[in-house]
This record gives C-alpha cells, sequence and structure tokens, in this order.
C-alpha cells in the first residue's frame, strides 16, 4: 500500500480535487485516479468526471462508475453512446 493511500481519507476535499486535476493533467505521476474516487464528495467527483469526458478518458471513467450519482451515470452513459467517449 503506498503512502498516498494512507493518507487519503485525511486529505482536505479541495487537496483532493487538484491532486485529481493535476493527475489528470499530467502533473503529477504515480497517482491513480482510482484510488482519490471514493474519497471525493459528489461534486467534486462529478467535476473531475466532466474533464476525464472532455478528455475522452474512457480508463479513468470506468473506475469511476462506483462513485457516481444515478444523474452523472446517466451523462457517462449519453457520452459513451453519442460516442465521445
Amino acid at each position: 500500500m503506498s503512502k498516498l493511500m494512507k493518507i487519503l481519507p485525511f486529505i482536505e476535499t479541495d487537496e483532493l480535487k487538484e491532486l485529481a486535476i493535476k493527475v489528470i493533467n499530467g502533473e503529477v505521476k504515480g497517482v491513480s485516479l482510482k484510488m482519490i474516487f471514493p474519497f471525493l464528495p459528489n461534486e467534486e467527483l462529478d467535476e473531475i468526471i466532466d474533464q476525464l469526458i472532455e478528455k475522452n478518458d474512457s480508463a479513468n471513467l470506468k473506475y469511476s462508475i462506483p462513485f457516481l450519482s444515478k444523474k452523472k451515470l446517466g451523462v457517462v452513459f449519453a457520452a459513451v453512446k453519442e460516442g465521445k467517449v
């Protein structure tokens, strides 16, 4: 288990969101979004999902599915159906 995984439950929401955005943009290496998803509140997770859809990042989207609200799951489904992802 990585050191980051041990402290994720104690990191502030804003810092988790910032870390996730840095991972998406390639600014941080060695951190997987799937480690962060369980600790993000719905509102922040929804913003991250929108960025993943925009970047056509289906690899990370598939790991987010268990943590999505029904509404955001519908958005992901629609993006897949439309061929955006």
